[in-house]
Parts: C-alpha cells; sequence; structure tokens
C-alpha cells in the first residue's frame, strides 16, 4: 500500500532497519577503544599526529552513522512503493550528505594509519611506500570528494531541484574509485608491517602478534570488496534508494573495523599481555641512558624500538 501523499518520514523497512542498526551498533566499540585510547594521552598532555587525525576521523563516523539513522526515517532502505515525492527528494539529500562526510571520514582515518606507520617504519624504502600510499589515499579521495559537489549543479539539483547532473555512470565511478583507493590503502598498510618487522630482533611469538594487530585492519578492506558489487546500483533509477541502501551499509561496517582496528595497535595492555611484548623496559633503558630517541644500539633493531615505543606509548604514561 502505498505511503501516504503527505507524508514527510516513512517506517524503516527491513533493509532500513538493517541500516539503522548496524550505524548505531558500531558506535558502541568504536567509541569505547577511542575512549580507551585517548584518555590516558589527553591526561598527560602527550597527542600525536596519527591521534589527532583518527579521532577527527573518528568525529566524522559520528557524524555519518547520525546522517545515517536519519535517511532510513527519510526513505534510504525503502522501495519506492511506499514513497511519494518528497520522501524520493528528501531521502537522496541525506545519501548526498552521507556521501560527503563519509569521503572526508575516510580521508582522516586512512591518514591517520598511515602517519602510525611512519613513526614505526626506519628504513627509507618502506618509508617511501608510506608516503606514497598516503599520498595516493589523499589523491583518490579528494577527488572523489570534489566530484561529489561538482557533479550536479547547483548541488541541490541531486535531491530534486532544478539543475543539471553528470550522467549517473560518473557517480558510479566515483564510488569505484573511493572503493579501489581504500582497498589498495588498506593492504599496503596491512602487508607491509609484516616485512617491517621481518628482520627485527624480536620472538617469532611477537612478531606474529604485533603483524596481527598492525594488519587486522585489512579485514576492513573485505567490506569494501563486498561493497564493489552493489556500486553499479548508482545508476539504476527503479528503487534507488532501496538499492543503494546496500552500497551505504558497508562503509559503515569497514570505517568501524577499520577505527577499531588502527587503535588496537596503541593499546600496550593489551598487546602485552597477549604477547608479552615490553617496551616498558626499553623505555627504562632510555631513560637511563638520557637518549628518549629509539635507535638501533639501544633496542637491537630500529624498527623493533619504534614499534614498541608506539604500542607501549599508553603504557609509559600510566
Amino acid at each position: 500500500m502505498a505511503i501516504d501523499a503527505t507524508a514527510t518520514s516513512v517506517e524503516p523497512t527491513s533493509l532500513g532497519r538493517t541500516l539503522l542498526a548496524v550505524g548505531i551498533f558500531f558506535l558502541i566499540p568504536t567509541s569505547t577503544i577511542l575512549i580507551l585510547r585517548y584518555y590516558p594521552r589527553l591526561k598527560h598532555h602527550l597527542f600525536d599526529v596519527d591521534y589527532g587525525l583518527m579521532l577527527i576521523g573518528w568525529m566524522l563516523y559520528v557524524a555519518v552513522s547520525g546522517i545515517v539513522a536519519r535517511s532510513v526515517f527519510a526513505g534510504l532502505g525503502t522501495k519506492d512503493e511506499n514513497l511519494n515525492a518528497y520522501l524520493q527528494n528528501d531521502g537522496r539529500k541525506f545519501l548526498w550528505c552521507f556521501q560527503v562526510t563519509y569521503c572526508f571520514s575516510l580521508l582522516f582515518l586512512k591518514s591517520s594509519i598511515c602517519v602510525t606507520l611512519l613513526r614505526i617504519a626506519v628504513i627509507k624504502t618502506h618509508r617511501i611506500i608510506i608516503w606514497c600510499t598516503l599520498t595516493f589515499a589523499i589523491l583518490s579521495t579528494s577527488v572523489v570528494i570534489i566530484g561529489v559537489f561538482l557533479i550536479c549543479q547547483p548541488i541541490s539539483t541531486a535531491w530534486g531541484h532544478t539543475g543539471t547532473c553528470a550522467p549517473t555512470v560518473v557517480i558510479a565511478s566515483l564510488g569505484y574509485l573511493v572503493s579501489a583507493g581504500a582497498v589498495v590503502t588498506d593492504w599496503i598498510c596491512a602487508i607491509l608491517p609484516i616485512f617491517m618487522l621481518y628482520k627485527s630482533n624480536m620472538k617469532l611469538a611477537t612478531k606474529i602478534g604485533v603483524s596481527a594487530v598492525l594488519g587486522s585492519a585489512a579485514l576492513a578492506s573485505l567490506c569494501t570488496i563486498i561493497r564493489l558489487p552493489y556500486v553499479k546500483y548508482y545508476t539504476t533509477i527503479p528503487n534507488y534508494l532501496y538499492n543503494v541502501a546496500n552500497i551505504v551499509i558497508w562503509p559503515i561496517v569497514e570505517s568501524g573495523i577499520g577505527i577499531v582496528s588502527a587503535s588496537l595497535s596503541t593499546l600496550h595492555k593489551l598487546v602485552s599481555s597477549r604477547f608479552h611484548f615490553d617496551s616498558t623496559e626499553m623505555s627504562k633503558r632510555r631513560k637511563r641512558k638520557g637518549d628518549a630517541k629509539v635507535t638501533p644500539d639501544s633496542t637491537g633493531n630500529g624498527t623493533a624500538g619504534k614499534i614498541a615505543d608506539t604500542i607501549g606509548s599508553i603504557h609509559v604514561v600510566q
């Protein structure tokens, strides 16, 4: 049965409810782990660049979740037969807001992960790879953001106002670009730590454990890969808001997993309790020597020392 022509909101359907539940659910673990990660550092006034980038990315992620929660009541995830003209346009407006906010969130989250790896890397080749990855992530995401702003002129044309828009294949192409950029960045940031640790003076169990924590962000890329087949729905007009909900749901999962995975690498107690990684003793040695900088001589290996310093930073300030 068709909805009332004067309705300004809609009761979410099964897909809309799923989208709403996923958006709310991932706010819990991401918020919890961010509190665990940031409280000690804020308390002791220790705040690095990657922490700032992650915090901004998380705040934008919260905004994304809020937009999605509102959009399901505006028609996202609902078929055309249950939407009037107002809801068709309102749903598209919130979809546009989601696209822009998500891309900005992705930009800061990926940058944070790359900057964290730059703090660890000591070999020139590794640093070059990370810088190239960071540059690629920034450029690919920036192109998509600019494209979303320019695809319809004026912007309000995207949700039913008078104006002109580029063919739907353009927005689909932008969807593929941002997905490809996310996958490439995730996998490089997941695989590179394995090579960074390969020749370090760590126990095998420690290498495996730290690599697993640093590389767990690769799980996020699986969500992006799952999303790829649905990007074609940007070009499908019938049941548009229903179909694109399949695209929207996966970025929420992807970013949620990414935030949790990236933050795990800095929770010293979790890592040390599982893999017996003791950075406290290393820190004490550095203090006794009056050397605040990690060097190969003081740790046995520059990469191992920097990883110990990065992962153990929270424990040091407690």
